[in-house]
Order: structure tokens, then sequence, then C-alpha cells
């Protein structure tokens, strides 16, 4: 027993670092079955087996990636980068492949979810231009 808290207190003593914590990890999303966990970690994202092990790094660039949403088959997964200077969304394949950027307003889009297996519900600051604009006018007016 005193052999054993003498090691501890030397370990402590000689400064031998503890376990570190991801402190950067953010905006995780678990896949649609349950097994694969996205996360966005230092501005990259990564996926992880919900039951545990070795993360695997999807992208890896100098801009911010994040944001990360499940497509409902769990092929694909949306998300947002700064990649062209604001926030756009991007699509990737679940296993690292295909990326693939799908708007390119210069407002700020982060996607919320998957309408359909193509179809992605976003947000965004940015405003079309006014004669895209459709209005509905009362009858006569």
């Amino acid at each position: 027993m005193k052999q054993t808290l003498l090691t501890f207190a030397l370990a402590a003593a000689c400064g031998v670092p503890k376990a570190v914590s991801p402190l950067w990890l953010r905006a995780s999303a678990i896949s649609p079955d349950g097994k694969t966990i996205c996360f966005a970690y230092k501005g990259d994202l990564f996926t992880v087996p919900a039951a545990g092990g070795q993360a695997r790094q999807l992208t890896s660039n100098a801009a911010w990636d994040g944001s990360p949403v499940w497509s409902p088959s769990g092929k694909q997964i949306a998300f947002a980068s700064e990649r062209e200077g604001s926030l756009d969304i991007y699509l990737i394949n679940a296993d690292g492949g295909g990326l693939q950027r799908l708007t390119t307003h210069s407002g700020t889009e982060k996607p919320l979810a998957f309408l359909t297996e193509d179809e992605v519900i976003y947000t965004s600051t940015g405003l079309p231009a006014a004669a895209s604009f459709k209005h509905v006018s009362p009858a006569g007016a």
C-alpha cells in the first residue's frame, strides 16, 4: 500500500500529465441508426462509433467546419463551412468522400435537418435580390 501511494505521489510531483479531455468538442449529431456520432473538433468534422472507439477525421482544412446533420439514410452529412469566406452548406459522404458545396450565398447558412434524402433545410442570414421576392396582393389592390 505504501509503495502504491509513493508511486502516485512521485508521479504527481514529476508532473505526469492527466488524460486530456477534448475541450474543443462541439456540435455532436448521432446517426439515424444510432451507431455513429459526428462531431466538430477544432474546426474539422470527425465520426466515432457510439459505443466508443477511434475517431475518424472527415474534413481537414484551414476553414471552420461544424454544425453536422445526418441524412435520413445515414449515408451523408450536411455541414456548415467557411471555406469560401462565409458560411455555406456542404455535403459529405459519411465515409469522408464526395465533398459537395450546396449553397453559394454570401450570407451565413447552417443546416438544420434533411427534409428528404436530397433536400436540406437550413437557416440563412442572406437576403435574396428584391426581384426574386414574390408578394401576394389582395384582389383589386
